[in-house]
């Protein structure tokens, strides 16, 4: 299957967000495409939250999306599908872990 609906996911920060009892990242970036049905972060193929973005639009459009998370074990992805069943993943990298001990 072609991407023929143009889906890119850029992401800009992946940032620590919270103390350091807790390990949430705040994750920016955009997405764009044609025709998007849906977009999420992913861990493990199961959908752990949705993203915003403008869905079903025909003409080429880039939406912007901000959301915290707390930190997955394993393959965390970004996933935008369009209408024609296209999958388009971006793995997210979660900066390296700081060296402050855990009590």
């Amino acid at each position: 299957s072609k991407n023929t609906n143009n889906l890119q996911v850029q992401i800009r920060e992946v940032r620590p967000v919270g103390n350091i009892f807790k390990n949430e990242y705040r994750i920016r970036g955009t997405i764009s495409g044609r025709n998007i049905v849906s977009a999420g972060i992913y861990a493990q193929d199961r959908l752990v939250k949705p993203i915003t973005v403008r869905l079903h639009e025909r003409q080429l459009t880039e939406s912007s999306f901000a959301v915290r998370l707390q930190a997955l074990e394993g393959e965390v992805e970004i996933r935008v599908i369009d209408s024609r069943g296209f999958v388009l993943e971006h793995p997210v990298e979660f900066p390296a872990k700081s060296l402050i001990p855990k009590f």
